[in-house]
């Protein structure tokens, strides 16, 4: 089973950009800060994306659009599935790209 992510979590985006996300519940910890739930993924700001060149048309990540994978099942924070470390999806920048998680920010917790 992976491991649920909290606010300590590491999220990259596909061109080494930092994804910065705030947890919205309190009420559900892990590793002594609060989990991650889906809305908390939707909302995160990215930054340092280097998906920079202009002339070839891309557009760097910005933010977030969709999560197609790694959110629990059954264990959820204020009525959402929380976010699980083989969480993925894409990200706002062109051409597409993707985010995923490198650190979960606890070593405990675990959910499916």
């Amino acid at each position: 089973m992976p491991l649920v992510c909290n606010g300590s979590a590491v999220i990259r985006c596909s061109h080494s950009g930092t994804v910065t996300v705030i947890p919205g519940q309190q009420r559900l910890k892990a590793g002594g800060q609060a989990v991650l739930v889906e809305s908390d993924l939707m909302r995160a700001a990215i930054a340092g994306c280097t998906n920079t060149d202009a002339r070839a048309g891309q557009v760097p990540c910005l933010r977030i659009v969709s999560v197609t994978a790694g959110l629990a099942r059954r264990l959820k924070a204020g009525g959402e599935a929380v976010v699980l470390e083989d969480a993925s999806g894409r990200t706002s920048s062109t051409p597409p790209g993707s985010f995923s998680i490198s650190n979960a920010g606890q070593t405990r917790l675990r959910a499916s």
